[in-house]
């Protein structure tokens, strides 16, 4: 069964950048937010082996109040630092349950993932603590809590706990990075490293949530880079390969985690504020840098060279299986492309497309024309025939606002025949008689359509006229969508009955803006609150 890890994007006051892994949340506050999400290296649905099933008589799991229950956990090898054990309480509230973190440090919940084959969701929380009235010496600390959400069993595995200096650099590459082949939690730690209260170094651990236990990996991995932060790191190799990257140095580990070796890749795969330009595929056994294609031992694998024109942020996209690339960009430097510029960040309309297999190799070019004003993007992709589906669209323009997406046409581009095929609307959902469901391609600015469900042998497709994204979690056997109107009051859940071959609509009560969805348990992130869907 595969796993899933679901990145959020971090808004709280302390900026957080390269987050954790997994696929990136759809519902960001803004545009930024969302690109630094999307481009920090945060990748995946891991194909690994599940670890074992959290044993009820497990180390800190005593039987839980089925409405209310708390724990706290400490490990007795550390020398206190000055922040207490977390507490974490679960009180009741209609239709589910909240979280609710007691204690010093500002707990937030960095990020999110299921985890026991989905029995389980792991939520990393991280608190830190200023020692120093400057702010320059603070006390930093990651727990995992494992909840399972169907009997309110909450443990807390603790994870990082070490006195620091530049709080901004540590939270960019401290904490999980993915699991590794045996199902043990691969964390980049942070300890003390001498008598010096406030010296500290990295090293790469293995965690096993169960028993609590760990093993150090690779010590004094990776350097303290400070001033300067780390912009991603991910797992590659089926979960035994983590490459490390510092954002303007651009430095770039490879740690072999069974061999328990590291090394330098060689080159520089720097990064200027606020782009993010590595682009590691699903797997992370491939990352675009910039116009080149790398496998893990920083081969040049491919070169895509085009010349003039904008491009698209980030440049490349990856199907979500890694088998697919698509490269975006402009025929030209015309502002007229331009959606959205601000602060160093530009997002455009691309006028060409060019796919490539996971090797770099084309599989098909598709160029709109300059003169005709149309543009394209890939918003969605099948498994089965390899497809993605491609939008067409002009772009409307008002005075005083940014430009708008209108009169799409869509086609889907088969990957096998390299063909592109026309595909018609209509207007129920409950006219496909074998529907496909469509898994979305996260676009900055969304055209005015999302595509939900195809009917592959008609070429019949069915789609919202509002923008709305899969929420985390989302299967094909459990599909789940959000609208992303945040203007309003409440947010629109849309989940799909068989029996009458419509959308169920649910309203949660409030806006849900980190939403995580792990098959029956709706978890927003931001208040720590659970929601039986069912119940809704």
């Amino acid at each position: 069964m595969k796993r899933q890890w679901f990145a959020t994007i971090a808004l709280a006051s302390l900026p957080v950048l390269a987050a954790g892994f997994g696929g990136s949340s759809y519902t960001a506050l803004d545009v930024k937010a969302a690109v630094v999400s999307s481009e920090s290296g945060i990748r995946g649905v891991f194909g690994l082996k599940s670890p074992a099933v959290l044993a009820g008589n497990g180390i800190g799991s005593p039987a839980r109040d089925e409405q209310e229950g708390a724990y706290a956990a400490e490990r007795t090898d550390w020398k206190p630092l000055g922040l207490q054990s977390l507490n974490v309480q679960s009180v009741s509230r209609s239709n589910g349950f909240r979280l609710v973190f007691d204690g010093p440090g500002q707990p937030f919940v960095k990020e999110s993932f299921a985890w026991d084959g989905s029995e389980s969701m792991v939520h990393i929380v991280r608190r830190y603590e200023n020692v120093t009235e400057d702010g320059s010496v603070s006390v930093y600390r990651q727990d995992a809590v494992i909840v399972r959400p169907d009997s309110r069993q909450i443990r807390v595995v603790p994870l990082i706990n070490a006195t620091i200096r530049d709080v901004y650099s540590v939270d960019s590459i401290a904490g999980p990075a993915g699991f590794a082949p045996d199902g043990r939690l691969v964390v980049v730690a942070v300890v003390a490293d001498s008598s010096d209260d406030s010296a500290f170094r990295y090293r790469i651990e293995a965690v096993d949530l169960v028993s609590g236990a760990s093993e150090v990996l690779l010590d004094r991995v990776p350097d303290d880079v400070s001033p300067d932060f780390f912009a991603a790191r991910w797992l590659g190799g089926n979960g035994s390969v983590l490459l490390i990257n510092s954002y303007r140095d651009g430095k770039l580990w490879r740690a072999d985690l069974s061999g328990k070796s590291v090394r330098f890749i060689e080159g520089r795969f720097s990064h200027a504020w606020p782009l993010f330009h590595i682009v590691p595929s699903p797997s992370g056994d491939r990352f675009w840098y910039e116009n080149r294609l790398y496998d893990l031992n920083g081969r040049v694998v491919a070169e895509a060279k085009h010349e003039g024109g904008m491009e698209q942020h980030p440049a490349y996209i990856w199907n979500p299986e890694g088998t697919y690339t698509v490269y975006m960009y402009t025929d030209n430097e015309n502002e007229e492309a331009v959606l959205v510029q601000e602060d160093g960040l530009r997002i455009i309309a691309p006028q060409n497309l060019h796919v490539m297999d996971r090797d770099g190799k084309t599989v098909a070019k598709i160029a709109t024309g300059a003169e005709q004003g149309m543009y394209a993007d890939v918003i969605g992709w099948l498994e089965q025939p390899d497809a993605a589906i491609v939008a067409y669209y002009r772009l409307g323009r008002c005075e005083g606002s940014e430009p708008r997406k209108t009169a799409a046409a869509y086609k889907l581009l088969d990957m096998k025949s390299r063909t592109l095929r026309e595909l018609q609307r209509v207007t129920s959902l409950a006219e496909l008689n074998d529907p496909v469901w469509v898994t979305p391609q996260q676009v900055i600015v969304p055209p005015t359509a999302a595509i939900l469900a195809l009917e592959r042998e008609s070429g019949l497709f069915w789609s919202f006229e509002q923008p709305v994204a899969p929420v985390p979690g989302w299967t094909k056997e459990a599909p789940l969508w959000i609208s992303l109107d945040r203007n309003g009051s409440d947010s629109a859940l849309y989940q799909y009955d068989d029996a009458s071959k419509s959308l169920r609509t649910v309203t949660p009560g409030h806006v849900l803006y980190r939403p995580v969805f792990n098959g029956r348990w709706l978890f927003e992130e931001g208040d720590a609150e659970y929601f039986a869907l069912s119940g809704l």
